[in-house]
């Protein structure tokens, strides 16, 4: 939930004045730094995308174009679960970008809790479908590979193949270029000091898209019930649910296409100079060694 003016004010003030845990202390910064960036920054946006549901209602045929499909892509992962306190968070999705090499992306949405029989043709190609991403040269992800690790019981993959998975920590990536390359630039600066990040923390998505592009990452949903069933193939919706399920749908794709959007700038071509980094075109990048950023030299 984005917060109203009250709700903002409020929070400002519970934070200054209440007694809070740490946990709740930390939830009311995000809230309140997500309500600044929607005031100062512009949505971020992406478009030339199409979402692609993966449960027991995808067919065969589906399923072989989606493994096609794969080979020779660039591949960016997220995922999405339901967070159980005093337990272990439940996975619900897993979302697979496939980035083509013209200008679209297929980003395919799997649903955990959805999917065919184990002993059925589909879920043996859904496998397949996870053998042929996981194998990719490289596999951009926002985190560390172990988030991946509570979906190993659902039997899509194993642990092995994930071991041996080249995956691309991004998160720990864009803290390390942040340190090499920003310089601090005044009141408009977003230096781990400036946005009061603690050095040894990582760095928030929401974050990494405010200060590489200048946009804002609506990240309110963040804590939503994504195992319900997000495919209208699933069950008969009222005009509600199913907008609610696009809602959902839309913001686990744009997890994947914000992390797209850093990868112009993480790995840029040609080598640049020394520089600090404020806009990137909102359309996403075609090629993750192919720069479209907009750089303010210093």
């Amino acid at each position: 939930m984005v917060l109203t003016k009250q709700q903002f004010e409020e929070a400002e003030y519970r934070l200054e004045n209440a007694k809070l845990t740490k946990s709740k202390r930390r939830e009311l910064r995000k809230q309140i730094k997500s309500y600044q960036y929607s005031l100062k920054f512009p949505a971020f946006r992406s478009s030339n995308f199409t979402i692609e549901f993966v449960n027991k209602k995808t067919t065969t045929g589906q399923l072989e174009n989606y493994i096609a499909e794969a080979k020779n892509a660039t591949i960016l992962i997220d995922t999405e679960s339901i967070i159980r306190h005093g337990q272990m968070n439940e996975p619900a999705l897993i979302q697979i970008q496939i980035l083509h090499k013209g200008e679209s992306s297929t980003i395919l949405i799997v649903e955990i809790k959805h999917l065919p029989p184990t002993n059925s043709n589909r879920r043996t190609l859904i496998q397949k479908l996870f053998d042929e991403c996981l194998s990719n040269e490289f596999i951009h992800m926002w985190g560390d590979p172990s988030e991946l690790l509570p979906f190993v019981q659902c039997g899509l993959f194993t642990e092995n193949i994930l071991n041996a998975a080249n995956i691309l920590d991004e998160q720990k990536h864009f803290k390390q270029f942040v340190r090499d390359n920003y310089i601090h630039r005044g009141s408009d600066c977003f230096c781990e000091q400036c946005i009061h990040q603690n050095p040894n923390d990582p760095w928030s998505l929401i974050d990494a898209i405010a200060s590489a592009t200048g946009k804002w990452l609506d990240k309110s949903l963040t804590l939503s019930p994504f195992a319900i069933g997000l495919d209208a193939r699933l069950y008969s919706q009222t005009p509600q649910q199913q907008a609610y399920r696009q809602q959902l749908a839309t913001y686990a794709a744009y997890d994947c296409l914000a992390i797209q959007s850093l990868l112009p700038i993480l790995y840029p071509r040609p080598p640049t100079p020394a520089y600090s980094f404020i806009s990137v075109d909102e359309e996403p990048a075609n090629d993750p060694a192919t720069t479209n950023v907009i750089m303010i030299m210093t």
